[in-house]
């Protein structure tokens, strides 16, 4: 496990201009010998060193001055300088034996906790050592204490994103593993519903029959749903088979129809133009086609139709759903995409989904080199539309 220590020295290490820092420290003031210096609560560690001196600091006396001038300034609490020794609290010199000139400004983190001391010391006698560079060491203490809380900021946030994404890869992982395994079953449930159907059977049992077939083919759906989730999580987006298609105005209306057998109490107003020659996953189009009919049927005004609209014009093919209904709040409408984002059902009174058709909605869009947008107006309702190029770009620069 690394200690704060270690990860300090590791970052202020990370730091590139650090070196640089000191040898102008070093310049400015004519001493030879800079260090940075880092009191762990228990003892001083030198974390970076300039030796213009060519002193070996393991022993020789600078080490044991270091400590005492770091030592001075912790208990002080202000910066000490050789060409003005003078102990802020007695009035007594301080002194380091054997050095001509000497400095400790002390470094704080941004939240004003002692991180250590930037120090400096010299056998010899420096001209440049006077007064005028003390305000200029106390701005390098802060520019150190400063690089290091931003550094340890970012280094954080690193940590933290990278935890929350392994985080993520774990649950998407685990998610496609259940949704696979719930798979089969489900199958071999519908599969046993559907038999049962077919023979001859009472009302009541028929009836039960059939809520277990519905309840099935949900589930099903939620299924299938996680599993292009995984998919595009793992992946990077959800896989689409790219073909040209001339019937999909037949495989829309097929959805639409779906969708009125099962919502008889609904209206819905199609508009589907026969678009001929459109590059296009079909299967992914219905399934987008289906998921945003659902959606605006489940939170639209129930006595207010809902419409779809597919038209191509300037080779661009687009798809719009649209529903009555009180206007959606702006800070909903731009999370709607977010997978498991689901606005508060005492919005709507109605049940919830599980929050990823729209965001498997915007995905498939994408994987058409297409966009997904919503928008939403106080008295017009709701549209979501689909617009994405009849061709790819590299088939429509061939042709």
């Amino acid at each position: 496990m690394t200690t704060p220590l270690a990860r300090e020295m590791r970052i202020l290490n990370r730091i590139t201009a650090i070196p640089a820092l000191l040898k102008v420290v070093s310049t400015l003031t004519g001493i030879r010998f800079v260090t940075i210096t880092r009191w762990d609560g228990a003892a001083w560690a030198a974390c970076a060193i300039h030796d213009g001196a060519a002193v070996a600091l393991e022993g020789s006396g600078e080490l044991d001055a270091v400590t005492a001038i770091s030592t001075h300034v912790r208990a002080m609490g202000v910066a000490l300088y050789a060409w003005e020794p003078q102990d802020a609290s007695s009035g007594a010199p301080f002194t380091a034996p054997g050095f001509k000139n000497f400095f400790a400004v002390p470094i704080h983190r941004k939240d004003g906790s002692f991180f250590g001391a930037l120090c400096g010391l010299d056998r010899r006698a420096s001209r440049e050592a006077n007064p005028a560079s003390q305000e200029a060491l106390g701005v390098f203490a802060d520019l150190i204490g400063a690089q290091l809380e931003a550094e340890q900021r970012h280094e954080d946030g690193v940590n933290a994103l990278t935890a929350k994404n392994n985080e993520a890869r774990q649950r998407d992982r685990f998610i496609g593993m259940l949704g696979h395994d719930l798979r089969n079953p489900l199958h071999a449930t519908l599969a046993a519903v559907e038999m049962l159907q077919r023979k001859q059977m009472e009302p009541k049992a028929y009836n039960l029959a059939k809520m277990v077939e519905t309840s099935t083919l949900r589930m099903s759906k939620l299924v299938e749903d996680l599993l292009d989730f995984a998919r595009g999580q793992l992946t990077g987006g959800i896989p689409v088979r790219l073909e040209r298609h001339h019937d999909l105005r037949f495989e829309l209306e097929n959805i639409v129809q779906e969708l009125r057998n099962a919502n008889p109490e609904r209206t819905i107003v199609a508009e589907i133009a026969d678009c001929g020659h459109v590059v296009a996953d079909k299967a992914r189009l219905a399934q987008l086609a289906s998921n945003l009919l659902g959606n605006a049927i489940q939170h639209g005004a129930p006595d207010e139709p809902v419409g779809i609209r597919v038209e191509c014009s300037n080779g661009t093919f687009v798809l719009s759903v649209s529903n009555s209904g009180p206007q959606i709040a702006p800070e909903v409408l731009r999370n709607l995409f977010t997978p498991y984002f689901r606005s508060s059902e005492e919005d709507t009174g109605r049940r919830m989904g599980h929050g990823l058709g729209l965001y498997i909605c915007a995905e498939i869009a994408k994987a058409h080199g297409g966009t997904l947008v919503a928008s939403s107006l106080p008295d017009g309702g709701t549209t979501v539309t689909l617009t994405f190029p009849e061709q790819p770009a590299a088939q429509a620069a061939a042709a």
